[in-house]
C-alpha cells in the first residue's frame, strides 16, 4: 500500500506495527517495504539511526533522496557509495569522506566520477601520485 492509498483510505487493512517495528531500524524498514508498502513516518526515527537501513529505505520505499537519513548514511562507506550511485545517481560530496576510507568503494566511486579526483587530493583523501 502506498502513501496516497493510506491517505485516501483506499488501501487494504494492515496490521499495526509491533514495538520492535517501531524501534528497530531493520524491522521498521521491512515493515515499511513489505507490510504497508510505503513510507512509515512512525518508524523513520529508528530507520535514520542505521546507515544501511536508511539507504535501503530511501532506495526501496521513498525511491529518492531522503534528507532525514543522509547524515547517518554519510558515516558508512558502503551505504554512502550505494546512496550516491543508486539513489542520487551522481556525486554526493557529503558522503565522500566516508567513501574515501574504503579503497574498493573509493576506486569505484572515482571511476564513476573522475571529476572528483582533484578535489579529493585537495581534501587529503588521495595522494597527488594517485591522480
Amino acid at each position: 500500500m502506498n502513501t496516497t492509498n493510506r491517505i485516501l483510505g483506499e488501501a487494504k487493512k494492515v496490521r499495526p506495527p509491533t514495538e520492535k517495528e517501531l524501534k528497530d531500524p531493520e524491522w521498521a524498514y521491512y515493515y515499511a517495504r513489505d507490510v504497508i508498502e510505503g513510507r512509515f513516518p512512525e518508524g523513520e526515527e529508528a530507520i535514520a539511526t542505521n546507515p544501511w537501513s536508511a539507504y535501503r529505505y530511501a532506495r526501496d520505499v521513498i525511491k529518492g533522496r531522503w534528507p532525514e537519513g543522509e547524515a547517518v548514511i554519510a558515516t558508512d562507506p558502503y551505504s554512502a557509495y550505494n546512496y550516491a550511485i543508486n539513489v542520487i545517481g551522481g556525486r554526493w560530496p557529503e558522503g565522500e569522506a566516508a567513501i574515501a576510507t574504503e579503497p574498493d568503494w573509493a576506486k569505484a566511486y572515482l571511476e564513476a566520477h573522475p571529476e572528483a579526483r582533484l578535489e579529493w587530493v585537495m581534501r587529503g583523501y588521495l595522494d597527488w601520485f594517485d591522480l
